[in-house]
This record gives C-alpha cells, sequence and structure tokens, in this order.
C-alpha cells in the first residue's frame, strides 16, 4: 500500500499487464486509482434489504452516505471541493485514461469511502511512524462499472427504481425477500473482473487485473474465510502489530492485514 510500480506492459503475451511488470520496483506516491467492475452476478433479499434499509434512512444518515470523505482521506493540498475524480459518478463516460465506456456502480459509494478509509489511516500511522507508508498527499480514487459500448452504458447509468417500486416488486416476487438468493448454478455462472490502473505522482502507472467466480457470496466467503485464518494462525504477520502508532476502531483489511492478507 501507498506506492505505485510500473507495469511493463503485456509481458507475457496474454493481453495483460500485470503488477510491478518488466521487473521495475521503484515505488512513488500514487495521484489516483481508477477501479472498473466487470461483472455477472445476482442479488440475495439480504442485499436488496439493506439497501432499502439505507434508502429509508433519515436526513443525517443520507447527508453522511453523500459525503465522499466521510471516513477520511481528503486532499491535503487541494481546496474547493471535490475534484473530479471524488465525485460520485451519476452518468455514463467514456473514461480516457482506459480509452472505455463505464457507467455508474451501486457499490461505489461503500467501497470508495473504504478506500479513502485505509488512505486516511495509513497517512495517520506515517506521521508517527516512517515505516508506515500513506498512498499519496492527494490521492484520488473512483471506481465504475466496466461497459462494452456507449450503448450499454447508457442503459446501466439509468436511475434505479424508487423504494416503493422495489418493495413492490419484493411483494410480487420479482425481486428476492430476505433469505432468498442465487441458487448454485446461478452463482457457478456468475463471475467478476476488476481492472485497476494506478498513477503514480510522477506520471507513472501500474495496471492491474482481477478476476473470479460469484462475487457477491461464493468469492466473498472464502475472502472471509482467509482472513478468519490469518487471524487465527497467522497473527505475528499482520503489518498492524508491527506498527509503532496504535490505531484501533474501524479498520480496513489493507490497513489491518495487508500484503500478507494478499
Amino acid at each position: 500500500a501507498g506506492s505505485v510500480s510500473k507495469s511493463g506492459g503485456d509481458d507475457d503475451g496474454d493481453g495483460e499487464s500485470s503488477y510491478g511488470g518488466g521487473g521495475d520496483s521503484r515505488t512513488f506516491d500514487v495521484a489516483s486509482v481508477r477501479a472498473l467492475l466487470q461483472f455477472n452476478g445476482r442479488l440475495s433479499g439480504g442485499t436488496m434489504a439493506t439497501g432499502l434499509l439505507l434508502d429509508h434512512a433519515d436526513a443525517r444518515a443520507q447527508a453522511v452516505r453523500r459525503e465522499a470523505f466521510a471516513l477520511g482521506g481528503a486532499p491535503l493540498h487541494v481546496a474547493g471541493g471535490l475534484r473530479p475524480i471524488d465525485a460520485e459518478p451519476t452518468h455514463a463516460e467514456l473514461e480516457q485514461t482506459m480509452g472505455v465506456w463505464a457507467a455508474p456502480f451501486w457499490m461505489s459509494s461503500i467501497s470508495s469511502r473504504v478506500v479513502r478509509r485505509s488512505h486516511e489511516l495509513f497517512r495517520q500511522a506515517a506521521a508517527t511512524d516512517p515505516a508506515a507508508v500513506g498512498y499519496g498527499a492527494d490521492f484520488g480514487y473512483r471506481e465504475m462499472a466496466f461497459a462494452r459500448d456507449e450503448t450499454v452504458a447508457n442503459a446501466m447509468a439509468r436511475e434505479t427504481p424508487s423504494t416503493e417500486q422495489r418493495e413492490r416488486l419484493i411483494a410480487r416476487g420479482r425481486l428476492p425477500a430476505p433469505g432468498q438468493g442465487p441458487s448454485a448454478e446461478t452463482r457457478a455462472r456468475s463471475f467478476f473482473r476488476t481492472f485497476v490502473l494506478a498513477q503514480g505522482s510522477n506520471g507513472e502507472y501500474a495496471f492491474v487485473t482481477t478476476s473470479g467466480g460469484d462475487p457477491g457470496y461464493e468469492e466473498t466467503s472464502k475472502i472471509v474465510a482467509e482472513a478468519a485464518l490469518q487471524l487465527a494462525s497467522r497473527r505475528h504477520e499482520l503489518p498492524l502489530l508491527r506498527r509503532r502508532c496504535g490505531h484501533g476502531g474501524v479498520l480496513t483489511p489493507a490497513y489491518a492485514l495487508g500484503m500478507p492478507f494478499i
């Protein structure tokens, strides 16, 4: 965390660049990270219910949800409101950096705050512990959904149905209710893929792709189990225990578990 290694391009001929490609291990501050998510899967009734509860929350909670830096991570040297990379995407757009179409991603309002929370924790730690490397003073993060073309991107960008509409669809059995979810066969056909482009403060970059099976349940359960195993049997490897600063409270996997978790 906190640095970028330059990617050397498609080193193995498979059409993908890899982290630290070409053997270049130089590091530098991260200026921005742009993530695109491609996925195929179904939501469970529990996830649907969580979304409805959030949408029914009071005005104070809604204000916190709209705050990009509610969990910290605001740039240090930028004034005058949100930068384009900090603002929540609201429409389809051509992702200029990667040259593909993208649409708003419904999980971005959550995961972007988690990334910024990691940035804030690393930044606080770096103030008292030189071994704790931050992401970069003016780090920015943006997350969108990958779209095949402009038409698909515009379709994906359509406004989410209202809470009343979703509640009616659940009552009619058109959407899953709590306790219901995708079948084993559906999960077996599901997949995800992420495309992440990080740009350093010096203009260099790293491009990373990650892929797996069903993102909502199969892969998530594996990740949670791996975290539990690390806490139970490899606790001594946790980077948090080696830091001289004592940060407790709400932590993130990147900060508390670090590279041993990866």
